[in-house]
Formats: structure tokens, C-alpha cells, sequence
């Protein structure tokens, strides 16, 4: 991935040989949107393949960490951007796997939570 990894409601930055994973819809605390759970599974594996980083920080934007799935997206409406469908279609486990439910890190993973 080579630090490409992101999306509009994910950042990815990194510092040193940390990489820091930020949830980024303060409007909705945060709340889990295709985009984003594409952007966390593309930031694992980012994480994964690069020996230079040693440890991920998950962390949430605008006091919030995380308040759940965003109901409207699981119910179909609001999701963001066809290549993120396209995405999912190609892989139907992606969203297990952004949550860590089917994915396991290499690297120690630090939930930096505040908020909900």
C-alpha cells in the first residue's frame, strides 16, 4: 500500500514507526461508514506489509472514538462512492475483516479512545 491508504472519513498518518488510524466523521461521532471500513482494513494491511512499522494507534476525530455502525449506511442509504460498492462486491468479508472480527494484525494495535 505504501502509505496510500485512506479515505474521506479515514485518515492515515504516520509518526515514526507508528501508524495512526483516525475515524473522521466527528458529525456523526464517528459513526462506521463504507468508506471508512475500507480505509481501516486498506490501513491494516498497509500496517502489515510495511516492516517499518512497528505498532497501529486507532483513534477517533472530534472527542468522539466511535458510536457504532452509521444505521443509514447499513441500511443502504448514504453509501459513499461506487468504488467502495465495488469493493465490497469483490469481497463480501471486508468489513469483518476491517473490524478485526476475520483480520489479524501483525503488529500491536493501541485504541487511543475518548468520548463514545
Amino acid at each position: 500500500m505504501g502509505g496510500t491508504a485512506g479515505t474521506e472519513h479515514l485518515g492515515v498518518r504516520r509518526e515514526g514507526a507508528t501508524l495512526v488510524l483516525t475515524l473522521n466523521r466527528p458529525e456523526a461521532k464517528n459513526a462506521l461508514s463504507l468508506p471508512m471500513l475500507v480505509g481501516l482494513y486498506d490501513g491494516w494491511l498497509e500496517a502489515d506489509a510495511d516492516d517499518g512499522i512497528r505498532s497501529v494507534v486507532l483513534t477517533g476525530a472530534g472527542g468522539s472514538f466511535c458510536a457504532g455502525m452509521d444505521l443509514k449506511a447499513l441500511a443502504g442509504k448514504g453509501m459513499e462512492g461506487e468504488q467502495y460498492r465495488d469493493r465490497l462486491k469483490a469481497d463480501p468479508d471486508l468489513h469483518w475483516k476491517a473490524m478485526l472480527r476475520h483480520h489479524r494484525p501483525r503488529k500491536p494495535v493501541i485504541a487511543a479512545v475518548e468520548g463514545y
